[in-house]
């Protein structure tokens, strides 16, 4: 669908007035037409085509009076007879162009939203971690001051709370549970952390195998940390290969073979001093 520009205070513009008094025809009828030229020209140039007997037609009125309304549009220099006057003054930008600037602004706006949107979800994401880890953290050092401390009791509650956790982690059965707790202490007393136990508890769920020791999860504690120190080792030295006549082994090796050679061919004592010769 195409649009155009209708600028506010047309219908009271003294110019259509005046046509209208020296037509001896209502100010609706100039409106009228005005906005059918109008629609005619909309291909963004101002080009307009009317014909009186078909304007007369679609608009109530008698066809002299389509032309006579025309001709005083000449004069008051509203219309050349071909082309609206001041096309581009009056209606600014084209049609595509408006299409265009408000599908780059929609599309602005969009990306702005989405950014928006993004950072708000970043920086939530980053504040529940970093609650998430300051309560781990919290928990854990309660735990490890109870068992340094001999205060058993609070201490065997924080560990049954995180046993409790894992268990919702880990689907077992009763007899896992049951030696839970026991594993946890075992592991906090090693040096391993809540976050570290967690962390081996979602390895185990996503594995879905039925755990029934709570053995396994202290094993795979172990060996995640294991894993984390252990060392690169150091690459190996490549070895000698004859193919490569560019490595320093196969240039040494040609040398002693040169050598070899000139020592079988001259006699004793002139292949190595190069002082023989005149």
């Amino acid at each position: 669908m195409n649009w155009l520009c209708w600028h506010v205070g047309t219908v009271t513009d003294p110019k259509f007035g005046i046509i209208a008094a020296k037509c001896k025809t209502p100010r609706a009828n100039v409106i009228a037409l005005w906005a059918m030229i109008l629609e005619s020209a909309r291909d963004g140039k101002g080009v307009y085509s009317l014909a009186p007997e078909d304007a007369a037609f679609a608009l109530g009125i008698e066809e002299q009076t389509v032309i006579d309304v025309h001709e005083h549009m000449i004069d008051r220099g509203l219309v050349d007879g071909e082309r609206v006057q001041k096309w581009i003054e009056r209606q600014g930008q084209s049609n595509s162009e408006r299409a265009r600037e408000y599908r780059e602004r929609q599309k602005a706006h969009a990306q702005q939203s989405e950014q928006t949107e993004r950072s708000r979800t970043s920086a939530n994401v980053g504040e529940r971690r970093q609650t998430e880890q300051t309560d781990t953290t919290d928990r854990q050092t309660e735990i490890r001051d109870s068992l340094t401390d001999n205060n058993t009791d609070t201490a065997r509650e924080k560990i049954h709370a995180l046993a409790s956790e894992i268990e919702a982690i880990v689907v077992a059965p009763p007899e896992f549970a049951f030696g839970l707790p026991s594993a946890v202490e075992m592991m906090f007393r090693e040096g391993h952390t809540e976050l570290e136990i967690m962390d081996a508890a979602r390895v185990i769920a996503a594995q879905g195998k039925p755990i029934k020791n709570p053995r396994y999860l202290v094993t795979t504690v172990r060996n995640r940390k294991s894993d984390a120190t252990r060392q690169t080792p150091s690459p190996r030295k490549p070895r000698y290969n004859p193919a490569d006549a560019s490595s320093p082994d196969a240039v040494a090796e040609r040398r002693a073979a040169l050598a070899r050679g000139m020592r079988a061919i001259l006699p004793a004592g002139d292949a190595g001093d190069g002082t023989s010769g005149g």
